[in-house]
């Protein structure tokens, strides 16, 4: 590859992230089509597994969806046995979402092989490597949280 301007170089980053976003969105359509759930319940799922557990207003928010929403959806992925609520012990009013051994073993079908890949490749990243990762993810997940939040008002009309 031809040493590369600056401009010339963030532009390249740009279309790389854009082909990424397509991949994964064909990844997740596929994915959603083998579970027989659709890609908001797909959301779902992705943020009470990535939690370990979550309450309905902490999915809502990062989903982008009502509390009502997001009981509509757990109701759907309650009826497929993929998710499940537990009442929390020490707070009876609060209750948990928790994804099921159904789910788990289902999704390493789909995800397992690719996590595996990815694992055996960052282990040949230094630390440095990997903690600059991290944080371009971290800043650049911050950056699309605003980014949401700025598009659901264009949508609502705020």
């Amino acid at each position: 590859m031809a040493r590369q301007s600056k401009e010339e170089l963030l532009d390249a980053i740009s279309d790389q992230f854009r082909a990424n976003q397509n991949w994964s969105d064909a990844f997740d359509e596929i994915a959603s089509e083998i579970l027989g759930i659709n890609r908001t319940d797909m959301r779902v799922i992705d943020i009470v597994s990535r939690k370990g557990r979550a309450t309905a207003g902490e999915v809502a928010k990062e989903a982008a969806l009502t509390t009502g929403g997001v009981t509509a959806v757990v109701n759907r992925l309650e009826k497929v046995g993929y998710l499940r609520r537990v009442r929390d012990p020490d707070d009876r009013r609060r209750v948990w979402l928790e994804a099921t051994q159904e789910l788990f073993e289902r999704s390493m079908e789909i995800w397992g092989p690719l996590s595996e890949i990815w694992q055996e490749r960052a282990r040949k990243l230094s630390r440095e490597q990997l903690e600059f990762i991290f944080r371009f993810l971290a800043e650049g997940n911050e950056m699309m949280s605003g980014q949401v939040e700025r598009v659901q008002a264009l949508r609502d009309g705020k």
